[in-house]
């Protein structure tokens, strides 16, 4: 195995929406739902104990159009 170190900012830009598209993907499966459902940490008392908590997601949403 050859692990690279990515250390520009375009290229870790590039690699985060890899990445990004790649756990929504999960959500969609049912293992990964799953997974994801046990991974993350409901609660601001798990998150500093435990790990990711929700707030630490950092979700886009797509732009909303208004309405002619």
């Amino acid at each position: 195995m050859i692990l690279e170190s990515i250390e520009s900012k375009e290229e870790l830009e590039k690699l985060s929406g890899i990445i990004g598209g790649m756990d929504r993907m999960r959500l969609f499966h049912e293992q990964g739902l799953k997974d994801f459902i046990q991974e993350v940490r409901w609660s601001e008392k798990e998150a500093k104990e435990t790990g990711m908590g929700l707030t630490s997601l950092r979700w886009s949403y797509p732009a909303r159009r208004e309405r002619q």
